[in-house]
């Protein structure tokens, strides 16, 4: 397994400092098809983990305009095994949240309207 650039080693080390308390890593990348920004997450087999887990997409829902639950997924894809959110999600302690935020290049769809409202420099 993989991650790109040289922050596996420092990343996967922090789990180990007693000084640092590495709660959240979130991988963030710009998507060419998809509307919004969504989030990807880990499945873990205590429920009350993957509860926690949740949290934080859920609170991005209720103050972010243009993150959408309904597209955010967790899951245990094979073939996702090697990104950050993956690797370090089965590598660091339990009080760590590993997500990938995924946010369009475009546009995103505000709640209850079917016309795309395109990102611009302003905002």
């Amino acid at each position: 397994m993989f991650l790109y650039g040289d922050s596996l080693p420092f990343v996967s080390e922090l789990d180990f400092c007693t000084k640092v308390s590495l709660e959240f890593y979130i991988d963030v990348h710009a998507h060419s098809t998809m509307m919004n920004g969504f989030m990807y997450g880990n499945v873990f087999e205590e429920e009350e983990r993957g509860q926690r887990q949740a949290v934080f997409p859920r609170l991005l829902c209720q103050n972010a305009p243009d993150f959408s639950l309904s597209s955010t997924s967790f899951n245990r894809d094979v073939v996702k095994a090697g990104t950050g959110r993956r690797f370090l999600g089965g590598l660091l302690d339990d009080t760590s949240y590993c997500y990938t935020l995924e946010v369009s290049f475009y546009s995103y769809l505000a709640a209850g309207s079917t016309s795309p409202v395109p990102y611009t420099e302003d905002g």
